[in-house]
């Protein structure tokens, strides 16, 4: 099974794919989409898939790409983070996470998404999502209980397999129970696949 793919990865190849695939660059549907720039983000999705017959996910990224104008959304991690993490402890805390992580696992694939960072190994496994009191840790463990400390996932707007969540608000989180969940959670989504 390859490896999965970042946001950044999937913007990249498709974008790489499109003359092959639809007849038309990158700079072609840009042009087609300036044609319709009145549209709701939504509606140009449905314009283009209908109109146009592309597949789902094309028609978002270029829909994402033509309001981004027209660079791509995901090619700048940094910026991303930026407007995720405006302040300097919570960016601080992310990236004491991202360590935290990285221990486990060097070869977890960090991907640095529009309002949060995907965690993945053969699948995704876990979300990082910034709040205002706090920086959201999304896990993906099946039907595991819930605990006092980790509850049940809400407001994370990702993928359905999160279903629990553990609140990050301190480096004092990053402590051996969030260590072992982080573990449970790459664990068993390794085994599912």
């Amino acid at each position: 099974m390859p490896a999965p793919q970042t946001p950044g990865e999937m913007e990249v190849i498709m974008v790489d794919r499109l003359k092959d695939q639809t007849g038309r660059d990158l700079t072609e549907w840009m042009a087609v989409l300036s044609s319709a720039s009145e549209m709701r983000r939504s509606d140009m999705v449905k314009w283009l898939r209908t109109e146009h017959k592309l597949k789902s996910m094309q028609a978002y990224i270029l829909t994402a790409i033509h309001f981004n104008g027209g660079k791509l959304v995901y090619s700048d991690a940094e910026a991303l983070l930026k407007d995720q993490y405006r302040s300097e402890n919570w960016r601080s805390l992310y990236e004491s996470f991202n360590s935290f992580v990285r221990d486990i696992d060097e070869e977890i694939k960090i991907g640095v998404c529009k309002g949060y960072t995907s965690y993945l190994k053969d699948v995704q496994f876990m979300v990082a999502v910034p709040k205002s009191k706090e920086i959201r840790i999304g896990l993906a463990l099946g039907d595991r209980e819930f605990e006092s400390r980790l509850e049940k996932a809400k407001s994370l707007g990702t993928n359905e397999k999160i279903g629990h969540q553990v609140a990050l608000r301190s480096e004092e989180d990053l402590d051996s129970e969030l260590r072992s969940w982080v573990l449970e959670a790459y664990r068993y989504n390794l085994k599912i696949r």
